[in-house]
């Protein structure tokens, strides 16, 4: 999790166009250049702040039917919304043997570190060695 990235930064560049989707021109006839640019930070308790620092992905936007800067800001809002897709935080973990069955649902506390606090976890997956009754888990955040 400490090189996953919190932020997303998207880009724009190319010709502006009016209303109609006609390029806009300027006083010589060369076709007007727009550039823009917008970030969003993901939303999680997994900041940048608690780590001290920021890990960006860029994305540079090819076609921007409105150019202007709240649809580039709300293409940053989706890029970000997609930074957390399918990132759940997994824990795998060695422990005696307790009932536990895969898909129960239940709480890990972790005293320090980055993960510091109360963790609400699936059991995804177990295994259980019954020589020593030591199962190795793996719990996903829900």
């Amino acid at each position: 999790r400490l090189d996953t990235p919190t932020r997303a930064v998207v880009t724009y560049h190319g010709e502006k166009r009016d209303a109609e989707g006609e390029i806009v021109k300027d006083a010589d006839g060369k076709a007007v250049q727009v550039e823009l640019y917008a970030y969003a930070d993901m939303r999680s308790t997994e900041t940048s702040g608690a780590r001290g620092y920021v890990i960006a992905t860029h994305e540079q936007v090819d076609d921007l039917p409105d150019q202007s800067q709240a649809a580039i800001d709300a293409k940053a809002r989706e890029a970000a919304s997609r930074l957390t897709a399918d990132k759940w935080r997994e824990w795998e973990l060695s422990c005696a043997y307790t009932p536990l069955r895969m898909g129960d649902v239940g709480e890990l506390v972790l005293p320090d570190g980055v993960d510091a606090g109360l963790h609400k976890v699936l059991v995804k997956n177990l295994k259980l060695d019954l020589k020593t009754l030591v199962m190795d888990l793996t719990l996903k955040e829900v």
